[in-house]
């Protein structure tokens, strides 16, 4: 599991490490992305706004079956101490490790790349998030929120990766800490 605030680097670092250990790699705003499209985003006319709870469950779902079915994932996803139960759910279907990623300038990381995104820009896309434009999409206090509450420490082998200029660990290290944690867990 790739951790850490908004801007942290956790789907860059997180899709690297699935296409270099060849495992999927899952996540819980790429899962509520997806519920978003098939609740008509594209065709500007979106049914229904799914929430956040109903994102999270379809991921944990998501991340369920394929271990049901012998699937090794990459997820990224968000604990808080209210969603701990998410985690435990993770822990009774796979041994799960923690790459934690850290970046000092990770609000700035989030404003640029909004601010870029051309689906996000699309007035039936705010309309559809509830917002205004996009400085009020970028002002949600719900980032704050998530900074601020997420579990950063786990009870679960943990890997601190600073994304702020490349990797401090480098990839092929944070790998390596992957692939011996994963033996090691396998032989006890």
């Amino acid at each position: 599991m790739v951790t850490g605030e908004p801007g942290s680097g956790k789907t860059t670092l997180g899709r690297a490490l699935g296409d270099s250990l060849r495992v999927p790699f899952l996540s819980r705003d790429d899962v509520r992305a997806e519920i978003y499209a098939t609740a008509g985003l594209w065709t500007n006319d979106v049914q229904g706004r799914p929430d956040r709870e109903a994102a999270v469950e379809a991921f944990v779902q998501l991340v369920e079956k394929s271990a049901a079915l012998g699937v090794s994932t990459v997820l990224e996803l968000v604990i808080f101490p209210e969603r701990e139960h998410v985690l435990h759910r993770l822990e009774a279907v796979a041994d799960c490790l923690v790459v934690l990623t850290t970046a000092a300038d990770a609000p700035g990381r989030v404003d640029r790349r909004v601010r870029a995104d051309p689906l996000l820009n699309r007035r039936e896309v705010l309309d559809a998030l509830g917002h205004a434009s996009i400085d009020d999409y970028l002002g949600d206090p719900q980032r704050e929120i998530v900074r601020r509450q997420m579990l950063s420490t786990f009870d679960l082998p943990q890997l601190t990766v600073r994304t702020d200029d490349g990797y401090e660990l480098a990839l092929a290290d944070v790998i390596e800490w992957v692939i011996g944690r994963t033996r090691e867990r396998s032989t006890e």
